[in-house]
């Protein structure tokens, strides 16, 4: 059985599964210790109101306590004696409450939301003075197990909260519930729809459902409540500062959480058997925003969401992982993954469990991430990839610890800029990998460590610490540097469609991997969006120039080669290939006077280790097929960098330390230019610093 991990918390505090049959599992034991415990501890232990509007229900409905005494919707639910009964006078208390009201719900009572509209819509409470749903202590009798109330959803929706007649709602506090699908297909916890925000939700179980939360938009979006910045503007009608913290997901046979909006946190939350048991289906799923259904669909940026200090345990609801764990699809800027643990006690994996997707994933829908972080993360356990970024500008892939033990050949520790997504994608660049431990198995050929693969320009690589726990009989690779060594990055240009409708034979000269390549027969007329100039340029691109490709960049285009030559070594320049071709390599950017340049596609790669026990089998560059002396030989990079023991602690991954042992190769052997503060601990890093994850043990 494998060793489930506690970290410390660094930094602050759809229908996919529509005819999908929950699994009734049961009550699973949650963690006693660590931040889960006390961040849920923490509601279960707020004061109960002593004043101000309260309205008490109580119902004795399946599960509920032997002592149960239910009251009566004749009741005026002013005191425990005097209770309300039913799940739908909860509904309508709530719906009327005041600001800073308090509905409560008899700890040891079960109520029923079979045949209740469950909708509420408040437009008395505010961010500041929120309405609160929560337990309450029985005082006319004493429950002979305390537990909090439950909510069974049946086939409907445990909560919905709802926009009321196009007025924005706020402020709503919810604690210690327990919304309990029963294995019934087609059942939801809680579902937030249509401009609300400001809702904080703690110490809930949501167990046994088809899905456990649902975040989504409005049916319609108002003309220009999005703009795309910068700065980014977004007044559309979504969910805003949702906070989910302390709160249990298990069982749950689609989804645990699906949506989008603006500061959407899960914080300290426990997952088990969640989502990620096919394809479509994840244990959280950070959406994407579609303000019209054109071709290419105009996108909203989601911004500020974080999912920090969860602890994800045997995703696959069914028994085995057959999806990824966390993704995010669309575009979202500041996305924060962070201090999170993955692990596998029972489950099995299917080749197709990921842990971490971020990036392409949408059709017809331009993916990007700005300025995403995924940060001191522990993964014990994924089959073909740990983490993968992907249209990702501007981002940081840091402190990670990613272990497996048992993935198919061809598995990767850490994937970043793969240029297989939608056509309408926004190209990868500017990624930091650093200070990453990769402990990875060595028993299939054709394992990866980290890959930095399809486009960009600026990528840093350093510090990372990449392992095989023994060899193969085919090859392992520590990395795959794939893109030539230089890039052309061109500057911003119109995205105004008009400018470029009227060329029909456009064409530049550009040079990749020494040699000139005539780019000619560039045919705009039928383009609709800048995304289909983009995407005519690159096909174009690849066909003239061997080995080449392009990317948008949001506001320019950006030229990379696909091998580690030369790569891209001049600005474009007009045609010389082909007859009446148009010059546009000053309308697309390229050209020095329109702010193109030739820039480095690594800034920096240096200072890592890479070790497998059979040394012979371990290759440097997978692109290349090189060794280390050669990859640097040939690039320049990684003079710093050693094939080497890295003699940890201890490797087991039963019982495992990745700290540096005394006198291990990593200890103050990493760059101190990339290295972040804090270690996976939260642990101030010496100077120099050391490579990997971990600092080395005092």
């Amino acid at each position: 059985m494998r060793k489930l991990v506690w970290i410390p918390l660094m930094g602050a505090l759809g229908a996919c599964g529509a005819g999908k049959t929950a699994q009734n599992g049961p009550h699973i034991p949650v963690p006693t210790t660590g931040t889960f415990a006390s961040a849920s501890a923490a509601c279960a232990n707020e004061a109960f109101p002593s004043s101000g509007s309260i309205v008490y229900v109580c119902d004795c409905q399946s599960g509920a306590d032997a002592k149960c005494v239910p009251g009566s919707d004749s009741n005026d639910g002013a005191t425990p004696a005097t209770a309300l009964r039913s799940y739908g006078k909860v509904i309508a208390a709530y719906s009327a409450a005041p600001a800073g009201g308090t509905v409560a719900m008899c700890r040891g009572g079960a109520f029923s939301a079979s045949g209740v509209g469950t909708i509420v819509a408040n437009n008395n409470c505010r961010a500041d003075n929120p309405c609160v749903l929560r337990d309450y202590a029985p005082t006319n009798w004493t429950p002979a197990h305390d537990q909090n109330p439950i909510i069974h959803t049946a086939n409907n929706t445990g909560l919905t909260l709802n926009e009321d007649q196009s007025k924005h709602q706020e402020g709503f506090r919810i604690l210690n519930l327990d919304f309990e699908g029963d294995g019934v297909s087609g059942s939801l916890g809680m579902f937030l729809y249509n401009d609300v925000s400001d809702v904080f939700v703690c110490n809930a179980t949501f167990n046994g459902l088809t899905d456990g939360v649902h975040l989504t938009g409005s049916n319609a979006y108002p003309t220009g409540c999005f703009s795309a910045g910068p700065p980014i503007v977004n007044n559309c009608p979504v969910q805003r500062r949702v906070t989910f913290q302390g709160n249990t997901f298990s069982n749950i046979a689609s989804m645990g959480f699906f949506g989008f909006g603006d500061s959407i946190h899960f914080y300290n939350n426990y997952w088990y058997r969640a989502g990620a048991d096919s394809s479509p289906d994840h244990v959280a799923y950070f959406g994407a925003l579609e303000l019209d259904h054109n071709t290419p669909i105009t996108p909203g940026i989601n911004q500020d969401e974080q999912f920090v200090g969860n602890i994800v345990v045997d995703p696959g609801p069914a028994g085995v992982c057959d999806g990824t764990m966390v993704v995010a699809h669309g575009s979202h800027s500041g996305l924060l993954v962070q201090g999170n643990s993955f692990s596998f006690s029972q489950n099995t994996r299917t080749n197709n469990c990921f842990a971490l997707g971020l990036g392409s994933g949408t059709n017809g829908f331009p993916d990007v991430f700005f300025n995403t972080v995924v940060d001191s993360n522990i993964i014990d356990g994924y089959e073909s990839g740990g983490i993968v970024v992907n249209a990702c500008q501007n981002c940081t892939v840091s402190n990670n610890l990613v272990m497996n033990d048992d993935a198919n050949a061809g598995s990767v520790c850490i994937r970043v800029g793969d240029n297989s997504g939608d056509e309408y994608d926004l190209g990868n660049t500017a990624t930091t990998i650093v200070n990453n431990t990769c402990y990875l198995p060595g028993g299939y050929s054709g394992n990866l460590g980290i890959t930095t693969k399809g486009q960009g320009a600026g990528y840093v690589l350093a510090n990372n610490a990449i392992v095989f726990n023994g060899g193969s009989s085919g090859n392992l690779y520590c990395t795959e540097q794939h893109l030539g060594l230089s890039s052309l990055l061109g500057g911003a240009i119109s995205t105004d469609v008009s400018n470029y409708t009227s060329i029909t034979n456009g064409g530049f000269d550009v040079t990749t991997n020494g040699m000139v390549r005539h780019v000619t027969g560039l045919d705009f007329s039928k383009a609709k969006t800048i995304f289909d100039v983009a995407v005519t340029l690159n096909q174009k691109l690849g066909s003239a120039a061997s080995g080449a490709e392009s990317s948008w960049m949001g506001s320019n285009f950006l030229l990379n080669t696909t091998t580690n030559d030369a790569g891209v070594t001049t600005l474009a320049s007009a045609p010389t290939g082909g007859s009446g071709v148009t010059d546009v390599s000053a309308k697309l950017g390229l050209t020095a006077g329109s702010g193109g340049k030739v820039t480095a596609t690594y800034a920096a790669s240096d200072n890592s280790l890479c070790y497998a026990p059979a040394g012979p089998d371990l290759i440097w560059d997978m692109q290349g097929n090189m060794s280390l002396s050669a990859w640097t030989a040939a690039s320049g990079f990684d003079a710093a960098s050693q094939i080497a023991e890295p003699l940890f602690v201890s490797a087991a991954l039963s019982n495992y330390d990745f700290h540096p042992a005394l006198g291990s190769p990593l200890s103050g052997m990493g760059d101190p230019a990339y290295a972040p503060k804090l270690d996976i601990t939260g642990a101030q890093r010496p100077n120099p610093p050391d490579i990997g994850a971990y600092n080395a043990s005092k």
